[in-house]
């Protein structure tokens, strides 16, 4: 909103695929079943009543549980009253009724997101949504080291990225860190241990990956009892690494700042995703929802790969993922990967929203939004190790409100407005895209072959 003048993006939408007909049947209809997986015998895998992560060849496919290969296409936030805005509550009492804890909403969204727009799956969606029958795939976010980081003292989070005092390090070396971590998986993970529409975990969401990592831990107040276990592990770790008594700064190679980030993560995920295969074999652990700043962190990527279904990225300031970036997930870790954001925000919407909030790209229309979310998927559909992706989000943001997160005040995010009206020129671009993730991915597949 603040930049002095608009630029143009190079941007490829369905229309743009001239030759699809050349290389696929471009007037089969898509068969799906109840899970959101396409209907194709000749792909049909192994069916264990969950969803889980398969390279069929050279490409990496989401397995439903009926067995056949799933692309996601999800939203976040779906609810009639996004942060408990009275206004969108309102509407929603007016459209549907207020019965049963909006039941009518619920099974009306579900059956427009899935019926007609061919979206699958949402991210923690509201608990209406998740009851209806025949409904959305939803994947659980429980934030294991945000929530440490509050009972520590030490989470800062005003929303967005999650920060935390004490220059940024997170206390994945505590003890206390692994007795919080098993404690929350087991008062949490078994209600959905069974639960066959469950994608899987997300455990945290945003957490730091600064590269200078390495030098904030050695730094940090060694007689603060927060970080007694953060200090020593660490310089343990560097003078083991370094073979000197007393390392400096100095002593620290670019090779050791990589490794370091490696080493923390390590622990993270040895610890939380641990405590969740105590009490769920079945469910994908999908990561921490990483920004795309992972891509230059090679160790973080390998480590992951040791413990993960497949890494989840929150996408912005692209308006369409870099293919160079989508290399890098691919050579550093053997894992597929999912967008769980990406969206973009319109000068023009129903709300007069001022979008001085939220890290999505800021467009004039919502036509330009709707290239956006074409120009983005496609990208992605193109690339052989992505698997899905998250718009984020249903609902715009209610700045009367009283938002409490920071970065969604008073930004055009949602497909439909606070008083639920839809946005049909995003939703109709959505619909070409959606209807026809299998058909693109079999065009490109085909055509690079060739």
């Amino acid at each position: 909103p603040n930049a002095k003048e608009w630029k143009a993006y190079k941007t490829r939408t369905f229309g743009d695929l001239t030759d699809m007909s050349e290389y696929v049947d471009v007037n089969s209809e898509p068969k799906f079943d109840k899970y959101g997986g396409i209907i194709d015998s000749d792909m049909r895998q192994e069916a264990t009543g969950y969803y889980y992560t398969k390279k069929i060849g050279d490409r990496w496919w989401i397995i439903d549980p009926l067995g056949y290969p799933c692309y996601i296409r999800a939203l976040s936030g779906i609810t009639y009253s996004y942060q408990g805005s009275p206004k969108q509550r309102a509407a929603a009492e007016k459209l549907y009724g207020n019965n049963d804890n909006y039941e009518k909403w619920a099974i009306a969204t579900t059956r427009r997101l899935k019926d007609d727009l061919y979206f699958n799956a949402g991210a923690t969606p509201a608990g209406q949504i998740k009851t209806v029958v025949d409904g959305l795939a939803w994947q659980g976010g429980w934030s294991y080291m945000s929530q440490y980081g509050v009972t520590k003292g030490i989470n800062n989070s005003k929303g967005g990225a999650t920060t935390f005092s004490e220059k940024n390090t997170m206390p994945v070396f505590d003890p206390g860190f692994v007795t919080f971590a098993e404690e929350r998986a087991a008062s949490q993970v078994p209600a959905y241990a069974d639960d066959p529409y469950f994608l899987g975990y997300t455990t945290d969401n945003e957490l730091p990956m600064q590269v200078d990592m390495i030098y904030d831990y050695m730094n940090i107040s060694p007689v603060r009892s927060v970080n007694y276990y953060s200090y020593a592990c660490t310089w343990y770790w560097v003078t083991q690494m370094t073979g000197k008594e007393n390392p400096t700064n100095d002593d620290i190679t670019e090779e050791l700042e990589q490794l370091f980030r490696g080493f923390v993560w390590d622990r993270y995920y040895n610890v939380v995703c641990g405590a969740i295969r105590k009490y769920d074999q079945n469910h994908m652990i999908m990561g921490t929802r990483f920004l795309t700043v992972v891509k230059n962190a090679p160790w973080v990527l390998r480590f992951a790969a040791e413990y993960l279904d497949c890494i989840t990225i929150n996408w912005y300031s692209a308006w369409e993922p870099q293919a160079e970036n989508i290399y890098l997930f691919a050579t550093n870790a053997d894992l597929p990967f999912m967008v769980t954001e990406f969206y973009a925000k319109a000068e023009e919407n129903e709300d007069g929203l001022a979008n001085t909030t939220g890290a999505g790209f800021f467009v004039k229309t919502q036509q330009d939004r709707a290239d956006h979310y074409q120009s983005f998927t496609i990208r992605l559909l193109e690339a052989k190790n992505c698997i899905g992706w998250h718009w984020f989000q249903y609902t715009d943001n209610d700045p009367t409100g009283n938002p409490t997160d920071v970065s969604s005040i008073d930004a055009n995010k949602g497909i439909v407005s606070n008083t639920h009206k839809e946005y049909t020129d995003l939703t109709d671009d959505m619909l070409d895209i959606n209807k026809n993730v299998y058909t693109i991915i079999k065009y490109f597949d085909a055509k690079y072959a060739k």
